[in-house]
């Protein structure tokens, strides 16, 4: 999305600087090797950046975690307008964690919200994926100026044609199930599980197809598929978008899953559901309320949410929903989410 937005600006006459990290490899969860490098290398370029180019508005993507705590302070330092990008709401997701290990974890995790507080007051405005999201932010730094900005998919602005990829009106009560990218871990899965194993008395086999999933989801999977009688699961590598496209027609897929989480509520927003809306794909939703895939099914009838076990016990067949209305829904959510663009981003800065 950051090249998309850069070239944008740069279209429309906005000396553009884009400040990297030293690995620019995306390697997923916490503060690996190469992202502590990275926010070190960042903090300490910050400063000699702003002196040098001398910007007139700054735009801080919350890449690596936390860079945005370093921003915060030479942007007050510069008197420099700037923008919070919050996509993954660190410091709060080391908070949480930090608060189950005793006294002193609370205390780490009461100076981390304190510096949150105070980073993000530091910036004229703060954008959010999602409504969860902006509803923690809100709750923890009272900010004032909060916007939800939803992730975009360029493809979708050209995804009218592939609507008629979703599997035929009559797969609808054993679909086929994308799931692309990767997994976060084992306990993203048990929802999941928990809805299979409800509809395994129905005798009805589901297929799983994962895409781009990395070897921690292929073996989760497999380990899935090995205790669930009722799901059989195959991987098909990391694909370009048209070799996507093929797979999808080919293999007659019905519904694109999206797990999350309920106790991330907030702190992360799936954007698989952008990839899904692109393919003409219902959604399946395991996860919290309030997050884009959320919306997508519940405001728009463009899939199936279900969050806890409890709401979801009832639902372990797939008999009595209908396919034209799960595609008349996805064809909904498609035109709401074709507003949000690189275009529209830039209105916000």
């Amino acid at each position: 999305m950051v090249p998309e937005l850069k070239n944008e600006l740069t279209g429309q006459g906005v000396q553009v600087h884009y400040l990297q990290g030293l690995f620019r490899t995306y390697q997923s969860g916490g503060f690996g090797f190469s992202r502590l490098v990275n926010w070190a290398w960042l903090g300490c370029a910050l400063p000699f950046v702003f002196g040098i180019q001398r910007p007139s508005k700054v735009l801080v993507r919350s890449t690596p975690p936390g860079i945005q705590l370093w921003a915060a302070l030479w942007v007050k330092a510069f008197q420099i307008p700037g923008v919070l990008w919050l996509l993954d709401y660190h410091p709060e997701i080391e908070a949480r964690g930090f608060e189950e290990k005793g006294v002193v974890g609370r205390w780490v995790a009461s100076l981390l919200r304190k510096w949150d507080s105070w980073s993000q007051n530091a910036f004229e405005r703060v954008i959010v994926p999602d409504e969860a999201m902006a509803k923690v932010a809100h709750r923890l730094s009272s900010h004032p100026n909060i916007e939800v900005f939803p992730t975009w998919n360029q493809s979708l602005s050209s995804g009218e044609g592939l609507r008629s990829l979703a599997g035929p009106v009559g797969e609808m009560d054993a679909p086929t199930i994308l799931y692309c990218g990767n997994v976060g871990g084992e306990e993203d899965l048990w929802e999941f599980e928990q809805w299979l194993a409800c509809r395994a008395e129905d005798g009805k086999r589901l297929k799983l197809l994962s895409v781009g999933t990395g070897e921690k989801g292929r073996l989760l999977f497999s380990d899935l598929s090995a205790r669930m009688q009722n799901l059989s699961w195959e991987h098909l590598g990391r694909l370009s978008d048209e070799e996507l496209i093929e797979r999808v027609r080919t293999r007659e897929v019905g519904l694109g899953l999206v797990l999350m989480r309920e106790e991330r509520k907030g702190l992360l927003s799936p954007s698989k559901y952008a990839t899904y809306l692109h393919l003409g794909l219902p959604i399946l939703y395991f996860g919290p309320e309030g997050t884009n895939a959320d919306r997508v099914c519940r405001e728009f009838g463009g899939g199936i949410s279900l969050g806890s076990s409890s709401r979801n016990a009832g639902l372990g067949s797939l008999q009595s929903l209908d396919r034209i209305q799960l595609v008349e829904g996805v064809q909904r959510a498609s035109q709401e989410f074709q507003k949000y663009t690189a275009l529209k981003f830039t209105e916000l800065l």
